[in-house]
């Protein structure tokens, strides 16, 4: 975008009741402060929310229930269940090769097509998947992915999901070799359940306050004693005839001779360093760091689940983490997808996805670098998830639900969990329920677009009416009956961009995921203008989603194109003012930004208003 000279300096902008923000546009003060929790106002538990994209057409891959991973043959299946005629272009394969697929297809609505498909897959030893995805007109992405193993040289196709610590090899930890590691999350910050402030909040975000505590002496990440009393000291023999017991003397003796064997464990008092990383489902070649992601230290002779901790924390943003253990047994380090703002199961409140390590008698010299055999795609959208919560936190958000509304992901979700939709999809509850199909773990944006929603829930109640229900990045629906649902999934779009991307272009930043990186997120290109509904019959201005999700991108980029000649200074003003304001309608909205820039700072930058009126109306939207 055109850079502007500032004509008020920061302390004259004070003094005359506006804040400096960072690019032409000035903010009023009253802008600037910080949304409020609206805990006090009742939340329709049960209030479906969201489907990203449920208009997006279906893509069924099937393979052979075995093969061999040289050459295989299986067929894939296109399914438009939408009202809409859909072109569908080709953006990428997932270890296929040698095979012909179409680069462009076209399907008519309610059509169904089947092409047969063959090739060779491009993995290693071990669990990865392998998959097509294909970008939609309507936006977003359509994509048909299977979880497979690999085993000398042959394929087998698994449920995702179905592996846990029961299972031989599936939940166990390997050790990388050759890892390349990628840069963990920068900036990223651990909540504690919603009562944490921050730096960058008013006074207005900080929500309760959590009074200090005199630290105790058993803390959770210490080991509690199981007793303090002296233990019983045996005789070898004992003399007494009346008490003499051969068969008791014998056991003991044989005890007391393996005692010898075994040596005691040395762990009392020392600090385990270790650090978690992940190898993405797409590819083989890089590791990510398991940002965010549990762990505790348990006895060695016990589970990892159900049981009390000698020591547990959260990984940091390198994936790195240390635990004091303080043992006279022997110990195993557990891996859990939980954490203060997140937790990722099987099912919506259980059967968490949790792997362990060998048990040990010693503490490590140097730093443990450990990887799950296999996470089916957990790990991406857990990922993702760690990523959307930066992006929170840096703005100043605190993102974390708290009691019966906390975020709880159901992955993979199953057929009726997003209703109308008989299938499984991605959706998202008001009471902090999350949906996330199998497939969707490949199509980034999605679990950054359902948490979006549950920040939207946390700060905007009771919700806006005609929120929820089918609909497409591009579709045209009624601005009255559909108001609710075309401004909060434009802001869901928008924060799924900003958190995964950069303001020079909604495409993946490298710093996130370098093998994706440049890639645009969610097929979705937030410079291209938004749908022109005017003329659609049912629908009119302010009728799309997409008219939201680029009007707040333009605001927001650093990119020019057409009357978008200008953004707001600050990076985070956006999302601050929309959990402030909290919009029922598309028109609420744009009102808010028109009276930002008619304002006495901004109103020569912006012909007092003219410009961003020319912004409104280049996304199909209007004040």
């Amino acid at each position: 975008m055109t850079s502007y000279k500032k004509f008020l300096s920061a302390s004259t902008a004070l003094a005359t009741g506006f804040l400096v923000s960072s690019t032409g546009l000035l903010l009023q003060a009253e802008a600037s402060k910080a949304h409020v929790n609206h805990t006090h106002k009742p939340v329709q538990d049960q209030l479906h929310l969201s489907h990203l994209d449920s208009a997006a057409p279906l893509i069924r891959l099937s393979l052979p229930k075995s093969g061999s991973s040289k050459r295989f043959s299986g067929k894939l299946q296109f399914v438009n269940n939408t009202k809409y005629q859909i072109k569908l272009s080709l953006v990428r394969t997932i270890r296929l090769s040698n095979s012909r697929l179409p680069q462009r297809l076209s399907l008519a609505p309610g059509a169904t097509k089947t092409i047969p498909l063959s090739g060779s897959i491009q993995a290693r030893e071990g669990f990865a998947s392998v998959g097509v995805v294909y970008s939609s007109s309507m936006g977003g992405q359509s994509i048909g992915v299977v979880n497979i193993e690999i085993k000398n040289g042959r394929f087998r196709p698994i449920k995702t999901g179905a592996f846990g610590l029961g299972s031989k090899g599936s939940a166990a930890i390997a050790v990388p070799s050759s890892a390349r590691i990628g840069p963990g999350i920068r900036g990223y910050k651990r909540f504690l359940k919603g009562t944490r402030s921050f730096g960058k909040a008013s006074k207005a975000m900080k929500g309760k306050r959590q009074t200090p505590q005199t630290k105790r002496t058993n803390q959770d990440n210490q080991f509690k004693l199981d007793s303090l009393k002296p233990k019983n000291q045996f005789r070898l023999i004992n003399w007494l005839p009346n008490v003499w017991d051969p068969s008791k003397l014998i056991s003991y003796a044989f005890d007391k001779y393996f005692s010898i064997l075994t040596p005691n464990a040395v762990a009392a008092n020392g600090v385990y360093k270790g650090r978690f990383v992940f190898r993405t489902t797409e590819s083989s070649d890089i590791y990510l760091p398991a940002v965010g992601v549990g762990v505790k230290a348990v006895k060695g002779n016990q589970s990892c689940h159900h049981t009390p901790a000698l020591a547990r924390t959260t990984a940091d943003g390198n994936g790195d983490f240390q635990l004091n253990i303080n043992t006279g047994g022997s110990y195993k380090i557990c891996y859990y997808t939980k954490n203060p703002f997140i937790k990722i199961g099987r099912k919506v409140n259980s059967d968490l996805y949790v792997w362990g390590d060998s048990a040990r008698n010693s503490i490590p010299n140097s730093r443990v670098v450990r990887q799950p055999v296999r996470h089916d795609g957990v790990f991406d959208i857990w990922y993702e998830a760690m990523a959307f919560q930066t992006s929170m936190t840096n703005a100043g958000i605190d993102p974390v639900r708290t009691g019966n509304n906390r975020i709880r992901v159901k992955f993979p979700s199953a057929g009726g969990d997003c209703p109308p939709l008989p299938g499984p999809w991605s959706c998202a509850y008001s009471n902090g329920r999350v949906m996330m199909m199998a497939d969707h773990a490949l199509r980034h944006g999605v679990m950054s677009h359902e948490l979006a929603h549950q920040v939207d829930n946390k700060y905007h109640q009771p919700r806006p009416a005609g929120s929820g229900g089918s609909h497409s990045f591009d579709g045209c629906y009624s601005p009255a009956a559909r108001a609710g649902m075309v401004v909060t999934e434009g802001w869901a779009n928008f924060e799924m961009a900003r958190s995964l991307g950069t303001r020079s272009s909604s495409r993946f930043r490298n710093s996130y995921r370098p093998d994706i990186a440049n890639q645009l997120i969610d097929s979705i290109n937030m410079d291209l203008n938004g749908s022109n509904c005017a003329g659609v019959a049912g629908s009119g201005v302010n009728g799309s989603e997409s008219n939201i999700s680029t009007i707040l991108w333009d605001f927001y980029d650093k990119s020019n194109d057409n009357n978008d000649t200008l953004h707001y200074v600050d990076p985070n003003y956006l999302t601050n003012m929309y959990l402030s304001l909290n919009p029922d309608t598309a028109k609420i909205l744009n009102t808010r930004i028109l009276n930002d820039c008619k304002s006495n700072a901004n109103k020569n930058v912006t012909n007092n208003g003219q410009v961003c009126k020319g912004i409104f109306a280049q996304n199909g939207g209007s004040d």
